[in-house]
């Protein structure tokens, strides 16, 4: 039997198996196409694309214009929120509001009024009569007849929403007794907007104090000592962008605080568009026959918007900004760098030549009155050789998971993946203004597993791996808190004590390592401030007090020591003199400022002499930002690009994902009250908060700012006249030594005597000590003289502005008011 067989021809074999290759080709990468798309899927479900704006904003109706725009608080907080809005309630005290531009649904309105120290309920009251139209809400409300004219409140309106809940909303509102506001809000108003035309500003050019004192080369920073060409924004002929933000701050009847802010743009000669954020902050006074502008600051950052044409050479430039506004870090092996400049955060890659935006709140779909609400800052922490990039976002949260909410957000960038993650969330009551002066006390990692910083009166420390913490120093105030510059180091006293203890902490951040600095027997310890890395001490013998007029004021200091940090000398540096003991130490950079005393009495002191000591051992640090003037915009900022970014290769990429679903929220505990009421502003900046009275007084006095205490104002440099003499002086002594007694006076003790003549400005005479303890009424003034009113005898006398001075000064400015009369 014969066998057949069939060959297949080899051409056809070679096409069958090419047709399988190709159809396992096509499966393959259908395979690798929906695993990649799955991949993508579940790499998107895990983190969160950052949300446009969704609460909205409550415009209030008064003074004839829309201003006074409030933002949500998803939380109740305390009376400051409220301190950079005051309303003026018309005449009936029905006040139109409207509620905009969210993404949810009103359901309910209603009202509180309280005193602004919050302790007194005076109106509650629940809206049930509102008009909708498109989400906006047009509402009144009906304030009653129970506030009183030329007295503040603080307002609570909270919106109930169907999607987030209940919003708070927080001004100070205040019917005008002198009928004033509107000529105060109208001047600011028409002055800022003739700034924006050469010849309209021409108007402007009488409040100018232009000369030598001022600053003629950037348009960063303007204010009256400016020139005409600085005032009108070096002829870059800018347009306003949407809606501007205009507010009222402070108003008495006779001087008024206001600001404005907004987005303006032009388009180059190239057609690239330039934008920037403007603020200004206007000082008034009412004089005889006009209002007097006493000051005007104007601060301008420029939006670096991702063009390529920010790029030329080995520079990156951000444009128009301030001194301490822009933040620059580089990677060790330097092919990365990371740059916070106007709120958004950049990284860019030496080695592609590419550059990044990280991180910002800024929105293409907001008009910038939400997104753009310039109330948080970012903070660059650490950046890695791969980079990655640590990062802390603080202030009032303008978008995404946590917006309208006011807290501290640890973020994490993971360059290989291109996303944000954030690792914790630390809700806060305080203000911005306040969370952002502790982040610039303390905001410090250690080696990517620990987060140092300072919150209210305590410092913490954030395990990143548990997410637990513990408490390093629970009294910072009465402990004595001190920081270094660089924030590597950080020192306290182990015991809250404001004249000094036993023991002091040193700490070094980076390794976590504490040092013990014990005293010798019955000496205090009291750290003073950082000399670059090297801890001041001071030191003193206890029980060794100056009492001043009937006061434990002070511990005098009997020698400074200057420990050296990393060891490279043995023995700290000493400052003693023999029978000398030392006060007022105040350590800044590279420089001790201290005076010198001599005993006079078990409790006594007097003045003998000041000092200073220069330390020679800081190294220099090569600045991360500089600046170069340019013919079109004066004087620009620029950092250095990483090593290998090519300008002309450089490409853009934008980051915007940010996971939220991991991070917890950890709501530290509130250790102690500072008791540090006094606030202080100035050209419209935050000083700072103050223990006592004077030295925020003294701040607000150099800036020619204000003060707020409780709620209310306390002082304000505009509102001191050129002069004053207060009746019957004699009639106040007797308060004024019993509430000096008791306690319940305004202590000034330390206000400059002319900051303190506001009080005499504004019919509150004041208790004085001479520079003998002889007690006095100062009562009056002129530009020449001081008027005081003798107790011990009842005479009356003068001095020269000049010898009230130095006698004042001699005795330690140991001024008291009555606090009833402010």
């Amino acid at each position: 039997m014969s066998i057949t067989m069939n060959h297949v021809p080899k051409r056809r074999l070679r096409f069958r198996l090419l047709l399988f290759f190709l159809l396992f080709a096509v499966a393959l990468t259908v395979w690798f196409a929906l695993s990649l798309r799955e991949q993508r899927k579940q790499r998107e479900g895990e983190r969160t694309y950052l949300a446009e704006p969704a609460l909205p904003v409550v415009w209030t109706e008064t003074l004839s214009r829309r201003m006074d725009v409030l933002r949500a608080y998803k939380n109740p907080t305390d009376a400051d929120i409220a301190y950079d809005s005051l309303i003026i309630l018309p005449e009936d005290r029905k006040l139109p509001l409207s509620v905009e531009s969210g993404a949810v649904t009103v359901t309910g309105i209603r009202y509180e009024i309280r005193s602004t120290d919050l302790k007194d309920l005076i109106e509650r009251t629940e809206i049930t009569d509102w008009e909708t139209q498109d989400k906006n809400v047009k509402v009144v409300l009906p304030i009653q007849n129970l506030v009183q004219p030329g007295t503040e409140y603080r307002l609570d309106l909270t919106v109930k929403t169907a999607e987030a809940g209940e919003l708070h909303y927080y001004a100070r509102i205040l019917q005008d007794a002198a009928g004033r506001a509107g000529d105060f809000v109208a001047l600011a108003e028409g002055f800022s907007n003739r700034n924006f035309d050469y010849d309209s500003a021409k108007e402007n050019a009488v409040f100018l104090e232009s000369g030598d004192g001022g600053d003629n080369t950037s348009l960063g920073h303007v204010d009256l000592k400016s020139s005409f060409n600085q005032l009108t924004y070096g002829g870059l002929k800018l347009t306003i962008t949407g809606e501007a933000d205009l507010r009222l701050l402070e108003y008495n009847g006779n001087t008024a605080i206001v600001s404005r802010s907004f987005l303006a743009s032009r388009d180059s000669e190239d057609q690239s568009q330039m934008q920037f954020e403007i603020e200004e902050n206007f000082v008034m006074r009412k004089g005889p026959e006009r209002i007097y502008l006493m000051d005007y600051t104007r601060t301008m950052h420029e939006i670096f918007l991702g063009d390529q044409s920010g790029f030329s050479g080995n520079k990156m430039y951000l444009g128009i900004s301030e001194d301490g506004s822009v933040q620059a870090e580089s990677s060790k092996g330097k092919r990365w760098k990371a740059v916070v400049s106007s709120g958004d955060l950049w990284l860019l890659d030496g080695a592609r030549s590419l550059y990044t935006r990280i991180f910002s709140f800024r929105s293409g779909v907001d008009s910038g009155i939400r997104a753009g609400y310039r109330k948080h800052r970012l903070k660059i922490l650490s950046l890695s050789d791969k980079g990655d990039i640590d990062f802390v976002l603080a202030g009032y949260m303008n978008r995404g998971e946590h917006e309208g909410e006011v807290g501290i957000s640890l973020m994490h960038y993971d360059s290989a993946k291109s996303a944000v993650t954030e690792q914790a969330f630390i809700p806060s009551t305080e203000s911005f203004e306040e969370l952002w002066a502790d982040m610039e006390t303390l905001s410090a990692e250690s080696g990517g597993s620990m987060f140092y910083f300072k919150l209210g009166n305590a410092v913490y420390g954030l395990d990143l791996q548990s997410k637990e913490y513990i408490v390093l120093c629970a009294d910072a105030a009465q402990s004595n808190l001190q920081v270094s510059a660089s924030q590597e180091e950080l020192a306290w006293q182990d015991t809250a004590n404001r004249f000094g203890a036993a023991t002091l902490v040193q700490m070094q951040v980076a390794n976590r390592s504490r040092t013990n600095i014990n005293a010798g027997t019955g000496q205090l310890l009291r750290p003073l401030g950082y000399l670059g890395h090297d801890l001041t001490v001071g030191l003193a013998e206890e029980g060794n007090t100056w009492d001043l007029n009937g006061i434990t004021r002070e511990l005098p200091l009997s020698a400074l020591e200057i420990t050296d940090n990393y060891a490279k000398t043995p023995d700290p540096t000493r400052y003693e003199e023999n029978g000398v003991l030392l006060s007022d130490i105040d350590v800044t950079g590279s420089r001790v400022h201290l005076e010198k005393l001599s005993k006079t009495g078990d409790h006594s002191f007097r003045v003998i002499g000041s000092d200073t000591i220069v330390s020679n051992s800081l190294e220099e640090v090569a600045p991360r930002v500089l600046t170069e003037n340019s013919a079109e915009k004066e004087k620009v900022y620029y950092t250095a690009t990483p090593r290998g970014f090519q300008d002309r290769r450089a490409r853009a990429a934008a980051s915007d994902a940010v996971s939220f679903d991991s991070a917890p929220r950890m709501q530290v505990d509130k250790q102690s009250d500072d008791g540090a009421r006094y606030e202080a502003y100035g050209q419209g900046k935050y000083l700072g908060r103050f223990q006592t009275a004077g030295e925020a007084i003294n701040a607000a006095y150099e800036s020619r700012g204000y003060v707020r205490a409780d709620g209310s104002m306390l002082y304000c440099r505009a509102g001191t006249a050129s002069a004053r003499n207060i009746k019957s002086p004699e009639q106040s002594k007797d308060a004024l030594l019993a509430a000096r007694q008791n306690g319940t006076a305004l202590d000034l003790y330390g206000t400059d005597l002319r900051a303190a003549l506001y009080f005499v400005a504004n019919g509150m005479p004041l208790l004085a000590y001479s520079d003998g303890g002889a007690p006095l009424i100062l009562y009056g003034y002129d530009r020449a003289t001081v008027s005081l009113y003798r107790i011990d005898d009842g005479t009356y006398f003068k001095l020269t502005m000049e010898e009230a001075e130095r006698m004042f000064e001699n005795g330690r400015c140991d001024f008291t008011a009555l606090p009833a009369a402010r």
